[in-house]
């Protein structure tokens, strides 16, 4: 499905190259994650290997690299690899998942605190 990509829903025209849409329903709220991605060949990376780092650490674009028009490696900024990563840990760990979960049903059913309750709580473990 094509969409218009928006920003703050001021439509943004994105040409060239294409883009994914990823959504997800948070306590009520809609967040859409718009990632540039492009691809380029493995000759092109190499005879440009050091800008397109330049590029993907800087703007945090990821490029899919292809070989005979087949994809065969992405490259991307060492951040997004990370949070990659901490994201699968998180996701393969059973307690994590559960105590998330538990959280998001005390907030469905209105268990949430306000700032200053917050920092009450936190000054009273103080001492």
């Amino acid at each position: 499905m094509k969409r218009p990509a928006t920003v703050d829903g001021a439509p943004v025209e994105v040409t060239g190259v294409p883009v994914r849409w990823t959504e997800r329903l948070i306590s009520g709220l809609r967040l859409t994650i718009i990632q540039v991605m492009s691809t380029q060949s493995l000759a092109a990376v190499k005879a440009h290997f050091s800008q397109i780092i330049d590029e993907v650490a800087s703007t945090h674009e990821r490029v899919t690299v292809t070989r005979n028009g087949s994809p065969v490696a992405v490259i991307l900024a060492v951040e997004d690899y990370e949070s990659l990563m901490e994201t699968l840990e998180i996701l393969s760990d059973p307690k994590a998942m559960a105590a998330i979960r538990q959280a998001e049903a005390q907030m469905r059913d209105g268990e949430v605190y306000d700032e200053a309750q917050v920092r009450a709580a936190l000054q009273s473990r103080r001492g």
